[in-house]
């Protein structure tokens, strides 16, 4: 999983690189308070 932050809009985009494709696991904005963490991987 990496993590692309996007500072001037504040969004952080979630993504898997496989061989042929990308696969977007989640954009969070900042702002939110929210990890992406708590979100795919709730206790």
């Amino acid at each position: 999983m990496r993590r692309i932050l996007l500072g001037k809009f504040r969004y952080q985009i979630y993504y898997t690189e496989l061989e042929d494709h990308i696969e977007i696991a989640g954009i969070l904005h900042t702002s939110r308070g929210v990890e992406f963490a708590d979100i795919y991987n709730p206790k």
